[in-house]
């Protein structure tokens, strides 16, 4: 099967972009350029029958069950290549998504809602995580999360950023109120929905996706890329690396 894209050069010259779902392969570049990664011709990850890219983005919520510590549960959020935002449980904010989840398997059922979202949108998301402080408040007397700033309003305030309202709740929100947030987006956009029980040994390889790119990554080394597709192959990316 083969998706027909239309996008633009930095000349303003149509291209014309092409997808073989059976191959797992773009047969032109990937529009994402390097945001995808710095193999232009990744399709969906190499993982065509269980994962698709019809824009080139999508946005994961994450929704993690409650354990004996926490009976509300948690929630976190990734887009392409940006890695998880995760607020109050210590982990580093845009780190492996993957990582993530495997540590999560070890303590509690998990739910992925991933939302086909478009460029517009995950700037949108992904300038609001960047607004966030790193911390949330303290617990109040240590076992109740402040509603008004918990990991689930900064989760439904990321996703109302992107243009995806919550028409559900009023008030604050709960781990459960983003799932439904999420799932109602998930069927109007497009997505998938992925369950991780506890005790799972594996995550799939479809969430690859959200995992940080080598152009977000703070442990981008310094050295040069070729740009496929060029008609001059001697034409070099540079890759510098970040202080």
């Amino acid at each position: 099967m083969f998706k027909l894209k239309f996008t633009f050069s930095l000349f303003a010259l149509p291209l014309l972009i092409v997808s073989h779902n059976a191959s797992a392969r773009f047969l032109s570049e990937d529009p994402e350029g390097f945001k995808a990664g710095v193999n232009f011709y990744t399709y969906a990850n190499n993982n065509p029958i269980n994962a698709n890219d019809p824009k080139g983005l999508d946005t994961a919520v994450i929704i993690n069950g409650p354990t004996a510590n926490n009976p509300f549960g948690h929630t976190a959020i990734a887009t392409t290549g940006n890695g998880v935002y995760s607020f109050g449980n210590g982990v580093d904010l845009g780190s492996s998504v993957t990582d993530y989840l495997a540590k999560q398997a070890d303590l509690r059922n998990t739910n992925v809602i991933t939302i086909n979202t478009s460029q517009d949108q995950e700037n949108a998301i992904n300038s609001y995580l960047a607004s966030q402080p790193v911390n949330l408040p303290p617990w109040i007397l240590g076992v109740i999360p402040n509603a008004f700033d918990s990991c689930a309003t900064r989760t439904a305030g990321a996703l109302s950023a992107g243009g995806m309202v919550d028409p559900y709740t009023v008030g604050p929100s709960f781990p459960s109120d983003v799932g439904a947030q999420a799932s109602l987006w998930q069927q109007a956009l497009g997505g998938s929905v992925i369950n991780i029980p506890q005790n799972s040994t594996t995550i799939p390889a479809s969430l690859n996706q959200f995992n940080p790119s080598p152009a977000n990554s703070n442990a981008a080394d310094g050295g040069f890329v070729l740009y496929p597709n060029m008609s001059n192959t001697n034409q070099l990316q540079s890759v510098y690396r970040k202080p």
